[in-house]
């Protein structure tokens, strides 16, 4: 036995080299979710104050650009 604990509680990756517990492994992936969840809805977010600035730039300026 080791100072991590016994060698069932670890899940190994493919090279070998490093060495994981199950719990590591979840919240790893429970914090890529959440970055996943948080971006998503930072896009959505900012979709919608771009759609309703669009009238007012349109107002404020008479350029090609916003006709």
């Amino acid at each position: 036995i080791n100072s991590l604990g016994s060698d069932n509680d670890f899940f190994l990756s493919k090279n070998r080299n490093v060495v994981e517990t199950q719990e590591h492994y979840k919240s790893r992936w429970r914090s890529i979710w959440i970055m996943y969840l948080t971006m998503f809805l930072s896009s959505v977010g900012f979709s919608i104050v771009i759609m309703s600035v669009w009238p007012y730039l349109q107002k404020v300026c008479k350029c090609e650009v916003f006709n």
